[in-house]
C-alpha cells in the first residue's frame, strides 16, 4: 500500500502593505516614545527650577537669620541711602539700640560747659578733618567735578576732598548745644569757633543748624511707636514714655574710617583763591 506524502503549501508571498503597516506602527511607537521621554523631560527640567529657587530661598533666609547676614543687608543698605564709598568699610547689619529717653538722662556730651564736654563733641566731628575720594567714588556718591581737590604737599594729592554727612550734622546738634541760653554766656565770652563772630552771624548760623537737622530727622523719619505711662510726681495726665528701642546703623565705624582715612594737617585751612567760575 503506498504512503501518500502530502505536499507543503507554498510559503504566503510577503504583502507590501503588511510592511508598510508594520513601518507605520514601528514610526507611530517610536512618536509616542519621543513624546514621552520630552514629557519626562520637560518635568524634570520643571523640578530642577523649583529646587533651584527653593534652595536660593532657604539661602537668602539662611543669609538673613544668621549672624553674618552682610550681603543681604549690604543690599538692604544700599536702597536705604544714597551711594557712599564708605558703606563697604563699615557694618550694614542694623543693630537694635535702646534709647534712652527718660527725663533725667545724662551723657558726656551733655550738662555745663567744659573742656570734656567739648573734647567729646569735637570727636565726633571737629577733630576727623577730611578724607580723600577718588574721581570715579566722588562722582559716584553724587559730588561735582570741579570740586575741589586735595593741594599739593598732602597726602592723596590731587584727589578730591570729601567729609562726612554724620559729623557735619553732630556740628549742629552742638552747636544748638552751645546757643541754648544756659551755655551761652560761656561760649560768648570765650569767642569760641563759632561765637568768634557778629550776633548776626550767630543768629543766621543758627537757624542754618536748625533746617539742616529738620531736613534730616524728616529724611530718616523713624515710624516707632511711643506708649504712654504714668509718671510718679506728675499728675493724673499720663506721659510719653520715650524709653524706645530702635534699629541703628554703624556710626562709630564711620567715625573710625574717618580717622583712619584723613588727610592729617587740615588742608581745609591752605588760602585757596578761586578762579571765577568756582564760585557758588
Amino acid at each position: 500500500m503506498g504512503h501518500f506524502i502530502k505536499a507543503r503549501s507554498p510559503s504566503p508571498k510577503p504583502s507590501f502593505e503588511h510592511i508598510e503597516d508594520i513601518e507605520c506602527l514601528s514610526k507611530t511607537k517610536k512618536k509616542v516614545h519621543d513624546e514621552g521621554t520630552n514629557v519626562v523631560l520637560c518635568f524634570i527640567s520643571k523640578m530642577i527650577g523649583l529646587m533651584g529657587v527653593f534652595l536660593a530661598f532657604v539661602v537668602a533666609v539662611t543669609l538673613i537669620i544668621s549672624k553674618d547676614a552682610s550681603p543681604v543687608n549690604d543690599i538692604c543698605h544700599g536702597h536705604m541711602v544714597y551711594y557712599s564709598p564708605v558703606t563697604k568699610h563699615i557694618n550694614t547689619s542694623p543693630h537694635h539700640v535702646f534709647l534712652n529717653g527718660g527725663l533725667n538722662i545724662t551723657s558726656i556730651y551733655t550738662g555745663s560747659p567744659s573742656t570734656e564736654v567739648d573734647a567729646a563733641w569735637n570727636r565726633t566731628f571737629y577733630d576727623m578733618g577730611v578724607f580723600s575720594l577718588p574721581e570715579r567714588e566722588a562722582l559716584n556718591a553724587g559730588r561735582h567735578k570741579d570740586d575741589i581737590r586735595i593741594p599739593e604737599g598732602y597726602k592723596y594729592a590731587g584727589e578730591y576732598m570729601a567729609c562726612h554727612e554724620l559729623p557735619h550734622q553732630l556740628h549742629c546738634v552742638n552747636f544748638l548745644r552751645k546757643a541754648a541760653w544756659v551755655n551761652y554766656p560761656y561760649y560768648k565770652s570765650k569767642r569760641i569757633m563759632e561765637f568768634n563772630s557778629t550776633d548776626k552771624e550767630l543768629e543766621h548760623h543758627l537757624n542754618y543748624c536748625i533746617e539742616i537737622l529738620r531736613q534730616v530727622l524728616i529724611c530718616n523719619a523713624d515710624p516707632g511707636a511711643i506708649g504712654y505711662r504714668p509718671v510718679r510726681d506728675y499728675g493724673s495726665p499720663p506721659f510719653p514714655d520715650y524709653d524706645t528701642l530702635c534699629k541703628c546703623g554703624d556710626w562709630g565705624g564711620i567715625v573710625e574710617y574717618a580717622y583712619e582715612n584723613q588727610v592729617s594737617g587740615h588742608p581745609t585751612k591752605k588760602p585757596f583763591a578761586p578762579e571765577k567760575q568756582d564760585l557758588v
